[in-house]
């Protein structure tokens, strides 16, 4: 099936002051990965409001606690860091993609730090 459309977007290479602002109230995105042969995965990540960090003008970052161990992201992002964060705004009827290369960060205690949720009993075992 092959088929066009035309969509007016608005593409931003950066986080706008905006974007920042909506970003720190969310709690869940939709994280969609593809492994080396292209098979898709969408994985949901929650949290806390606030859990999603904006670093600086074009780095994210979320805080990756324990939970099934099947470990399907931090193995998806070893083999190919292409991805994309889905946000839904289902109140207000809104949709943001953000496309870009995520990476596993396990080693780097001061950045785990800064993205552990001080109400949240769980411990941080790596960012993303």
């Amino acid at each position: 099936m092959a088929w066009t459309q035309t969509v007016a977007r608005r593409v931003q290479t950066s986080v706008t002051p905006e974007l920042a602002e909506y970003l720190a109230g969310l709690d869940m995105l939709y994280l969609g990965t593809a492994n080396s042969s292209g098979q898709p995965c969408i994985q949901y990540r929650g949290g806390l409001v606030g859990f999603l960090n904006v670093l600086d003008e074009r780095t994210l970052a979320f805080a990756d606690f324990g939970g099934n161990r099947q470990y399907i992201t931090v193995g998806i992002l070893s083999e190919n860091p292409m991805s994309v964060i889905f946000l839904m705004d289902y109140a207000n009827s809104r949709r943001i993609k953000l496309w870009g290369e995520a990476e596993v960060i396990e080693a780097e205690e001061e950045l785990l730090v800064v993205l552990q949720i001080q109400t949240y009993g769980g411990r941080v075992e790596r960012a993303v």
